[in-house]
């Protein structure tokens, strides 16, 4: 039986002298060729995603021994049969949007949002918190934190977007959402109107965007 998978992959690179550069571009190369290994060996969707994301992490770690300080986030999401399992570490997002709303998938490795967990701090107190920024777990770290997570049979008529936070520091969920409903459902027309938006607000960050739309 012939089976359809769909990829994709962002990741936020952190390091000085582009060194963040070439963690996160050889992360997501290593990640898609640990994903074709996993699928031509008939791998479970889980087992492909865990071991792609540990396999770029150690060519990230690779990399760092050789020519110093770099990370990156990592999101990636295997798509087949209406079945999604992402893998997560950092704080980039994976959104799922459907007619009804957009609802994050991903939660952030932040330390903002374990004082939230925590009840220390409020979610609104998050996002101007000093230390906002501060993620607790990246590519390059010895044994990164990675989420898995499996959701069976997606219906159709949904959008899935992954996002690193160049986006979502400027534009809010809402608005993601408003985007989605007003403009014609094409993966490239949205991700570069994504982008257009969050530049228009400042563009501090690097922005990068992954958009499936109707699954």
């Amino acid at each position: 039986e012939r089976r359809k998978y769909f990829i994709l992959c962002v990741a936020d690179g952190v390091g000085g002298a582009g060194f963040g550069e070439v963690a996160s571009r050889n992360a997501v190369l290593e990640a898609y060729r640990s994903v074709i290994v996993g699928l031509l060996r008939l791998d479970s969707s889980e087992d492909i995603v865990r071991n792609s994301i540990m396999n770029a992490n150690a060519k990230v770690l690779e990399e760092k021994m050789k020519r110093g300080e770099m990370g990156t986030t990592m999101t990636l999401a295997l798509l087949s049969g209406g079945d999604l399992t992402i893998g997560h570490v950092g704080d980039s997002r994976a959104y799922l949007i459907d007619d009804e709303g957009i609802r994050q998938l991903t939660r952030d490795h932040k330390y903002v949002d374990e004082l939230v967990e925590k009840g220390i701090i409020s979610r609104e107190e998050a996002r101007y918190h000093p230390n906002r920024n501060v993620i607790t777990s990246a590519l390059g770290m010895p044994s990164p934190r990675i989420d898995i997570l499996t959701f069976k049979g997606m219906i159709s008529r949904n959008s899935l977007l992954l996002t690193t936070d160049g986006l979502t520091d400027l534009i809010e969920d809402y608005e993601i959402f408003e985007t989605f409903s007003r403009y014609p459902n094409h993966p490239d027309f949205l991700a570069k109107i994504l982008v257009n938006q969050a530049n228009a607000r400042g563009g501090r960050d690097n922005i990068s965007v992954a958009v499936l739309t109707h699954i």
